[in-house]
């Protein structure tokens, strides 16, 4: 099984053209998938809305991805073609205002799944798949820290609850760090959190000089991907990303 990851953050949608021309690659997760789902997560009106679609070899997410103006986004891409039938186990997931994504796997996914069930009982409703117990693990460490629906974001309670929630997974998948092969993003408006757990992520940063100045530049954008080439790599750490853009690294494990 195939699965893609990306975040993007840009200083202007006005620019998301711009941006796409030049690095629409960074952002194209579907890219030689000819089977699977796609799906896009973003803040617009202030609501979270998501939209999900079967993948077939001339789907163009691009073209979905220019016409949303997001100033913030997560994507997510997987090639298994079951997906194509249920568009409610395509990614990326909500919870309340949150919007979820995740990449990766568990060593033993049966294992994980029952001690995952057990311990999350009560919580919500988890769905049937490694990525609904994901999300649902990582929900429940928002809950239990009391950031869950606490605006605006406090940045060092939520990166104690990104810990605790990774302990979680660990504890669910096994207890030891070769059990995880996890990358995750969180968005909620305003920000982007994001996590990895055995799975490296890659910064890109990406700007196009201004008309008049080249020390302002015309636009700014900072894309997170699971997979290619370049950027600056981190791993078994987390990252948040600010409404402008700005970037900062944290440790969670």
């Amino acid at each position: 099984m195939i699965q893609r990851l990306a975040c993007l953050s840009i200083s202007d949608p006005a620019y998301l053209d711009g941006f796409l021309e030049a690095h629409g690659d960074l952002a194209d997760v579907a890219a030689g998938f000819s089977s699977g789902g796609w799906g896009l997560g973003l803040w617009r009106a202030g609501e979270m809305l998501t939209r999900k679609t079967p993948v077939n070899a001339s789907f163009d997410g691009l073209s979905v991805l220019r016409t949303s103006q997001a100033r913030q986004c997560v994507l997510v891409a997987d090639a298994n073609a079951a997906l194509r039938s249920s568009r409610a186990t395509m990614q990326p997931l909500r919870f309340r205002d949150w919007v979820f994504g995740v990449t990766g796997t568990v060593a033993d996914v049966d294992a994980f799944t029952e001690r995952a069930r057990r311990e999350l009982a009560g919580f919500g409703k988890a769905g049937p798949t490694l990525p609904d117990l994901v999300m649902t693990t990582m929900m429940h460490a928002l809950y239990r820290a009391n950031v869950l629906d606490r605006r605006p974001l406090s940045t060092t309670a939520y990166h104690t609850a990104m810990t605790r929630g990774l302990e979680r997974l660990r504890e669910f998948a096994g207890g030891d760090d070769d059990v995880l092969s996890l990358a995750f993003v969180m968005h909620v408006e305003g920000s982007l959190l994001l996590g990895s757990a055995g799975r490296p992520l890659r910064v890109h940063r990406c700007s196009a000089p201004g008309r008049r100045s080249r020390r302002r530049p015309l636009w700014s954008a900072t894309v997170v991907t699971d997979a290619g080439d370049g950027g600056e790599v981190f791993e078994w750490s987390g990252l948040e990303i600010d409404s402008h853009g700005e970037t900062r690294p944290f440790q969670i494990v």
